[in-house]
C-alpha cells in the first residue's frame, strides 16, 4: 500500500525501477549520495571452468573513496579518513603538499613518511601538520591499453 501522498509511492517506484535514490530524481543538490557505480560481467570459478554470476558491482554510495592516478596502469582508491591507520598507507597532507606513504610516528611525537622511497623525517611540532585525507583500500592495475577505459575529463 502507498503512503498517504500519492507521489511519494511514485518516486519511491520510480528509484526502485531505474534503480537510483529519490535524490536523483527530484535532482537534490545537497545529497551526499554520489552516483559512482562501475558494473561488469563476471564470473567465479566452478566444477569444470568458470561460472558466469551476477554482474560485480564497485561502487559507493557516499562521496567517500578517492582516486590517485599513480601512472598510466596503476590507480589507487583510498576511502576518506582523517586518522592515521597504523600500518596501512595514508594520503596526506603535509605543509600544502598532497603525499602517499605509511607514516610512522614515535613515541616522542616524531615520526617519518617515505618520498620516492626516502625517509622525511619530521618532530612533534611538524606533526601537527599532517592532515590525513583517506587509507588506502584497494590498487587497480591496468595491463592493456584499451581505448577510452579509465579516462580523465581534465
Amino acid at each position: 500500500m502507498c503512503p498517504t501522498f500519492s507521489w511519494q509511492c511514485n518516486l519511491t517506484i520510480l528509484s526502485g525501477y531505474y534503480n537510483v535514490s529519490i535524490d536523483v530524481i527530484v535532482a537534490n543538490p545537497y545529497s551526499l549520495k554520489s552516483d559512482k557505480t562501475l558494473a561488469f560481467r563476471s564470473f567465479t570459478p566452478g566444477k569444470d571452468g568458470l561460472e558466469e554470476i551476477a554482474p560485480i558491482t564497485v561502487s559507493t554510495i557516499y562521496d567517500d573513496v578517492i582516486c590517485y592516478k599513480n601512472n598510466t596502469e596503476e590507480f589507487l582508491f583510498f576511502w576518506k579518513t582523517n586518522q592515521n591507520q597504523v600500518g596501512y598507507t595514508m594520503m596526506f597532507d603535509y605543509y600544502d603538499k598532497i603525499y602517499v606513504s605509511k607514516v610512522y610516528f614515535k613515541s616522542n611525537g616524531g615520526g617519518h613518511f617515505y618520498i620516492n622511497d626516502e625517509p622525511r623525517y619530521f618532530n612533534k611540532a611538524h606533526a601537527e601538520n599532517i592532515v590525513f585525507k583517506g587509507v588506502l583500500m584497494a590498487k587497480l592495475d591496468k595491463y592493456i591499453d584499451i581505448p577510452h577505459f579509465f579516462t580523465s575529463r581534465f
